[in-house]
């Protein structure tokens, strides 16, 4: 009997081990630039989110859990982006200027048997700052300019692991006002039987003068561990420049609750290096 008891008691820490509600992601980038102008850039970014039910990881991906089980979520993000320039020497005056961005951000997705629904709306904060001093003085100058994303998409799950959905980017700014059409596919799918699986992704923005491509896939060895990469062009249509960034990226579960990644990204003009881990609870 007294076993009995202490089974009953073991059983909803081993079952909830296997579940989460929210987690908390953060990352840092760091950029480094071919031009010899940028002195500094890197970017802060952490997202909370919150699922309306427990997401069961049991004989899943753990990070690909909450898609296959088609959870709803609300989350909330916040990034913090930091550019200084290196000091500039124009007839003996010198010239520095920074920049700083502060973005916020709320979002959620949502499935109704086979529909699927997901927007979200941010504001971003630009702060843009430049000194110069010469023998004659000093001078000091900020600018201020704000900037409001919506993103809305609907969708549909012809099957569990398959989404495919469209909508609509949006960028509206103080001399800036893009409206986008969107296109999102996300696909995931068991290779074997020992926990392998293979998920496939395709994030696609098309609007008047910028165009977007992105097109991913990871490899995951087991339930905690994956391997991936990734292919985005960007293209302005009004100056005919386009940009190739290619992207390697890995992540692994310690255990159920945490995680550590890493992604790095290459282009013509930059390198980006990232870390980020997630907690969950």
């Amino acid at each position: 009997m007294n076993k009995t008891y202490l089974a009953l008691a073991i059983l909803p820490l081993t079952t909830s081990a296997m579940a989460y509600q929210a987690q908390i992601d953060a990352g840092y980038t760091y950029f480094d630039h071919d031009s010899l102008k940028v002195d500094y850039h890197g970017v802060f970014e952490t997202e909370g989110t919150y699922y309306f039910k427990a997401v069961d990881t049991e004989n899943k991906p753990l990070n690909e859990a909450a898609f296959l089980g088609h959870h709803n979520r609300v989350s909330a993000k916040y990034s913090f982006q930091h550019i200084k320039d290196d000091k500039l020497y124009i007839n003996e005056t010198v010239v520095q200027s920074k920049q700083e961005l502060h973005g916020y951000s709320i979002g959620g997705e949502y499935y109704i048997d086979q529909l699927y629904f997901t927007g979200e709306v941010g504001r971003q904060h630009y702060k843009v700052e430049s000194r110069s001093s010469s023998l004659n003085g000093s001078s000091h100058a900020k600018q201020r300019f704000d900037l409001t994303t919506y993103r809305a998409l609907v969708g549909y799950t012809p099957i569990q692991n398959l989404l495919i959905a469209a909508g609509i980017n949006a960028y509206k700014g103080e001399g800036f006002d893009e409206n986008a059409f969107a296109l999102k596919a996300k696909y995931v799918t068991p290779l074997d039987q020992n926990g392998q699986y293979l998920n496939l992704e395709l994030d696609g923005s098309f609007g008047h003068d910028i165009d977007s491509i992105t097109f991913g896939g990871d490899y995951y060895l087991t339930q905690r561990l994956s391997l991936g990469s990734a292919y985005t062009r960007d293209t302005n249509s009004t100056s005919k420049i386009h940009k190739d960034e290619y992207q390697l990226r890995g992540k692994y579960f310690i255990n159920n609750n945490l995680s550590l990644g890493s992604i790095l990204r290459f282009s013509d003009d930059e390198d980006k290096f990232n870390i980020n881990g997630t907690y969950r609870f």
